[in-house]
This record gives structure tokens, C-alpha cells and sequence, in this order.
């Protein structure tokens, strides 16, 4: 069924089709304001589309790409389907979309443009200009969001709560 779809189709599928990318899912180590985004939801119904490509050989099921939150949401709150934008695209370009997604946020937290630094770095194969460029980050940003990688979790979810500030110069 899936896997006859073409690049850029807009089709409704069950939440529970869309299964977490296999090349590392969503970023977000914490969900913030997710009751009010459920409430949205609710109310609205999910006006941007999620977006997903086929897996090969499984029919019944699509890979997540982008949208967690507004899957997750109406997983929680019982919709039957949700928009999906279907992307036929290799594993790059599944990451970058997701990616892309996801720094686009407008509450990315220091810990998630980490994630960003760390996923772009491999995307990139160890080139920092070419990674930065990609992020629109200047390398030093990059460098820096890298040199926390060496954060104990401990201190990462200091840095997610706000408790601890990263002081730039």
C-alpha cells in the first residue's frame, strides 16, 4: 500500500502507522507545554502536515521524518488520521529533513542544538565549515555545542531545566 506512493503525496494514515525513523528519531529529550499542544490539537486538528517516507518491504507502516509532537499528540488524544506528506528520499535526506524540522523550532533548548551539532557533524562527515554552514551556525557555535557532548546527562538536563547557563564570549 505504502510503498506505491510517490514524492510529495499528501495522504491521512492512523497515527500508529508512523513508526520512529530508524536513523535516531526524535531529538527532544524533554516535551515542553505538550498538554497545551494536545489541547491544540484538539481543537484545531493538526493543520501542517507530519512528514514520512515508505519503508521498503513494509507496507503497512510509514517512517517518521518530521512532525513527533503532532503524532504523538494524536496518538494521546485518539485521532483516527492525521496529514501526511510523503518523501521518497534516501537516508541523507531523511536526516536532513528531519533535522531541519527540528532546528526550525522556535523553543530549541542549548541541549538540542547540541543533538543538532553532534547529528550535522556526522551528516557532514567531520567537516565543521561544511556542518555550520549547513546549521546557517558560525564553526565556533558549532565547536562549542560540540565541546558540551562531553556533559555528564546530569548536567545536560541542568542546562534543559535552566538551572545552569552556557556563558558565551
Amino acid at each position: 500500500m505504502f510503498n506505491q506512493l510517490q514524492d510529495n503525496a499528501l495522504i491521512s494514515v492512523t497515527p500508529s502507522a508512523l513508526i520512529d525513523m530508524a536513523l535516531g528519531g526524535n531529538i527532544r529529550r524533554k516535551r515542553r507545554n505538550f498538554e497545551e499542544f494536545k489541547a491544540k490539537i484538539k481543537a484545531q486538528g493538526i493543520i501542517q502536515p507530519v512528514v514520512a517516507r515508505p519503508i521498503e518491504g513494509n507496507e503497512s507502516q510509514l517512517e517518521l521524518l518530521g512532525g513527533y509532537g503532532r503524532r504523538d499528540a494524536a496518538l494521546a488524544i485518539g485521532l483516527d488520521e492525521v496529514p501526511v506528506l510523503i518523501r521518497v528520499v534516501d537516508d541523507q535526506t531523511a536526516l536532513e529533513i528531519h533535522l531541519a524540522e527540528n532546528q526550525d523550532r522556535e523553543d530549541v533548548t542549548i541541549v538540542d542544538e547540541v543533538e543538532f551539532a553532534k547529528r550535522y557533524i556526522s551528516l557532514h562527515h567531520g567537516d565543521r565549515q561544511s556542518a555550520a554552514q549547513a546549521l546557517g551556525w558560525e564553526v565556533s557555535k558549532l565547536s562549542s555545542r560540540l565541546e558540551l557532548l562531553t556533559c555528564t546527562p546530569d548536567v545536560l538536563d541542568a542546562l534543559d531545566d535552566g538551572v545552569i547557563k552556557v556563558v558565551t564570549p
